[in-house]
């Protein structure tokens, strides 16, 4: 029962981070954030970040446009706040949870949003801050992204509820430990659940 206390802590900080941030970026528009997809996906076509990419320029544009959308809407941040924790969990969790990307599109999640980034710090859209921030959450995301691609949608779910289950300290190998664990935390890992499912209404 003792085992989870320490994440309290770890969630109040993140929440003074974003509480202070927000202070910095003053929330966008749905039109502000509309216009800001429009622009990125304009610059898949034309910017030399986005070319000799193994997506095509279409399956780029989904790409960034579901992570500026579901960074805004699901998270309330915008580029010049996005939070390290924030960005995780929507390019590592969220986004490969979508029921209409492709594997192929889960597997270049990583390498889109590293062009994102690229070309946001080149054109100064992206502060040194910012930029780094993008690059650490999406640093050893890869392998993750690779064994999600190969997966159902339905063994995603499981598989980032199991990795849920073990970054709260429990061996998910040991199955009566991590039952009962998630029999004393049915709720938290429903909310944990539903929140990377909201953006789809499940």
């Amino acid at each position: 029962a003792t085992k989870p206390a320490p994440k309290a802590p770890a969630k109040k900080t993140v929440a003074k981070k974003k509480a202070a941030k927000a202070k910095e970026v003053k929330p966008w528009s749905a039109q502000k954030v509309d216009d800001f997809i429009a622009k990125c996906k304009r610059a898949v076509a034309v910017e030399n970040e986005f070319q000799n990419q193994p997506l095509d320029g279409g399956e780029q544009q989904y790409i960034i446009g579901q992570f500026i959308k579901l960074m805004a809407q699901e998270c309330g941040e915008y580029p010049g706040s996005w939070d390290f924790y924030d960005l995780q969990r929507v390019l590592g969790m969220m986004m490969p949870l979508d029921p209409d990307i492709t594997p192929k599109q889960i597997k270049n999640i990583v390498p889109t949003a590293q062009a994102l980034f690229d070309y946001l710090k080149r054109t100064k859209q992206l502060d040194m801050d910012q930029y780094r921030t993008g690059l650490k959450a999406i640093a050893n995301m890869q392998p993750s992204q690779d064994m999600l691609a190969s997966l159902s949608r339905k063994e995603r779910e499981t598989q980032l509820m199991l990795s849920f289950i073990r970054s709260n300290g429990i061996d998910t190998n040991d199955v009566k430990t991590a039952e009962k664990w998630m029999d004393d935390h049915r709720e938290e890992v429903a909310g944990f659940m539903r929140g990377l499912l909201n953006p789809w209404s499940e």
